[in-house]
């Protein structure tokens, strides 16, 4: 995993439990949950009648058709998208030829590595073996990819098919042929006549949409694609629901902040999401196609792919930690845009942001901190609040200090001088308490300081009263757990300021004088507290 992860180490779960866990959670906030036995039949955008809904949606629910008019429709339909049919707009990029089965199975086998990710390769082909979940008690799942291409040529489907073989000829059968050539000289056979939990046939290959947004005729964002329905690649790098549901939460808090008209400027945050999704997937798509080839191919013998004492592979090991940035998300640069303001050439003279970790357009690596208010260890990013109160009552470490509860959040990078009642921490506390949070409503700003050493004799007079007024239960040591300002790459004797979005993103950097920018940037992003009349 990359470096900036909390958890270091890949797990595999079924893609059901995931979406039952959503699910469950979506009926915290209404009873309708999902709507099943409904079928998308076509897509309208009508602007004449009904400007402010100007989408119509035709669903068949259990045999008749209603009609929905709505304001934002995101397309989450899949590869075969009916949205992206209505609107006439296709994908490109290459289907591939390349034909492997895909089977979820509890394993019989001598191999010692079965629950290990593992990639094995022979002159008939390859074969990826994936870990998954335990099933019931001492019994686990593996997952096996199996290159077939060469093994099914010969087969009937070479009589069906004057192009070769597709997935269609992929069977059970063939599959498990297949994976038992591949594991020899060790044995290889389903545990039992139930061991089998679902298989299936596919081929590589790279599709991507244009864009990812269909505008009205004034421009305004309407239709937004999402995961498979805008992309398509090859599923060996853990890359289709992962990207999918980022593409989706990307997107989630920018159309809630439209909806609620909490940002002045709806149009451009809108546009964000094609800016920053459209980059990362292209750069996924490039990725997949040279992580796919490695696969078909054979690296020990290809020019310039050096292996190390065990023979793997070099290149193909750090081709498989590169797929993890994509598998986090923790690896995603956003480009410049309304949301992301990249670092002036000034700025660079105070931080250490080539080699630290807080990066605009990077989402905010998590660290350790301790609260000053209550002693009490936490983390900044990343931990378990997302867990319903069953589990955190038995989880001991669930406190998060950036919930996605949709606020921005202003983290102050106090200097060591901050207990000088003239330097620029102090200057700059004031000026946040004073001048910035009371524009914005609580309900979308929040303020977090870091001090980047121990208090042994702090008293809270000794700072501005407007820190323990905005932040009390949001004050850190940022020294004691973890070394912030090393791990971030800030200098302590300056400090800094920063902002990151809901979506955990880092929006802007800038010094603890350059507060005109941090403003500006709120103030572009958020609706503000309209001024008390004289």
């Amino acid at each position: 995993m990359t470096e900036e992860a909390r958890y270091q180490q890949v797990i595999t779960i079924s893609q059901g439990f995931v979406e039952r866990e959503l699910e469950v959670s979506l009926l915290q906030y209404g009873s309708r949950g999902v709507q099943r036995d409904c079928e998308l039949t076509r897509v309208q955008i009508v602007e004449d009648t009904e400007p402010e809904l100007p989408i119509i949606a035709h669903v068949n629910i259990n045999g008749t058709m209603q009609t929905y008019r709505t304001k934002f429709l995101v397309a989450a339909d899949g590869a075969y998208s009916t949205v992206r049919k209505s609107m006439g707009v296709h994908m490109r990029g290459d289907r591939g030829d390349g034909v492997w089965g895909v089977i979820d199975l509890v394993a019989d086998t001598n191999f010692r590595d079965i629950q290990r990710r593992c990639f094995i390769q022979s002159e008939d082909g390859s074969l990826f073996v994936v870990p998954r979940e335990q099933v019931s008690p001492g019994i686990y799942l593996t997952r096996l990819y199996v290159e077939l291409k060469h093994h099914i040529k010969h087969g009937i489907c070479e009589d069906r098919h004057a192009h070769g073989p597709t997935r269609d000829c992929v069977s059970r059968d063939i599959i498990l042929e297949r994976v038992v050539e591949a594991f020899q000289p060790y044995y290889f056979r389903p545990k039992g006549d139930a061991a089998i939990h679902w298989w299936s046939g596919y081929q590589i290959g790279q599709q991507i949409l244009d864009r990812f947004i269909i505008e009205d005729s004034v421009g305004m964002g309407r239709i937004f694609f999402v995961g498979d329905a805008c992309h398509t690649h090859s599923p060996k790098a853990g890359q289709g629901m992962n990207v999918s549901m980022m593409d989706s939460y990307n997107l989630s808090w920018k159309l809630a902040y439209s909806v609620l008209v909490l940002t002045p400027q709806i149009k451009p945050m809108l546009e964000t999401y094609n800016i920053e999704r459209l980059s990362v997937v292209q750069q996924l798509i490039y990725f997949d196609r040279n992580y796919s080839s490695m696969f078909c191919g054979n690296p020990r013998t290809t020019p310039g792919c050096a292996s190390d004492s065990n023979g793997t592979s070099c290149k193909f090991i750090e081709t498989h930690r590169q797929a993890n940035s994509f598998t986090s998300g923790c690896g995603v640069d956003y480009p410049e845009s309304k949301l992301t303001q990249k670092l002036f050439h000034a700025l660079h003279e105070d931080f250490s942001l080539s080699t630290g970790a807080l990066k605009p357009g990077k989402r905010l690596p998590d660290i350790r901190l301790k609260r000053y208010a209550d002693g009490s260890h936490c983390n900044l990013q990343d931990g378990n609040s997302a867990l319903g109160p069953l589990y955190r009552s038995y989880v001991a470490d669930y406190r998060i200090e950036l919930p996605s509860n949709g606020r921005f959040r202003i983290l102050c990078f106090t200097s060591t001088d901050l207990l000088e009642p003239t330097g620029k921490s102090v200057q700059a506390l004031r000026h946040l308490s004073s001048a910035i949070l009371p524009r914005f409503p609580s309900s979308t700003v929040e303020q977090l300081v870091i001090y980047p050493a121990p208090l042994s004799a702090f008293e809270w007079g000794h700072i501005p009263c407007g820190v323990r007024g905005w932040s009390e239960m949001r004050f850190y040591n940022g020294y004691e757990v973890s070394d912030v300002y090393a791990i971030y790459g800030l200098n302590p004797a300056k400090g800094a300021v920063a902002v990151v979005r809901p979506d955990g993103y880092v929006g802007v950097v800038g010094m603890l004088t350059d507060l005109d920018r941090i403003f500006s940037y709120l103030r572009d992003c958020i609706v503000m507290i309209p001024p008390s009349p004289p």
